[in-house]
């Protein structure tokens, strides 16, 4: 997620599992949380989440229009 904006942005993506990524983490992104099905990302943040499934492979998400 891009948080293009001067205030904190949730997304409810409606799954669950997903966590920040530990790979592409950086200082900007370390207010990001989840919380449920819930994303949220500070202000000008990007972030990346990642749902851990090992060596398992998965159609991803809808995406929202």
């Amino acid at each position: 997620m891009i948080n293009a904006s001067p205030e904190s942005q949730s997304v409810d993506i409606g799954a669950t599992g997903f966590e920040p990524s530990e790979k592409y983490k950086s200082d900007l992104a370390k207010g990001t949380t989840v919380d449920g099905t819930v994303l949220t990302v500070p202000a000008w943040t990007p972030a990346v989440f990642v749902m851990p499934r090992g060596n398992v492979r998965s159609q991803g998400l809808p995406v929202l229009q």
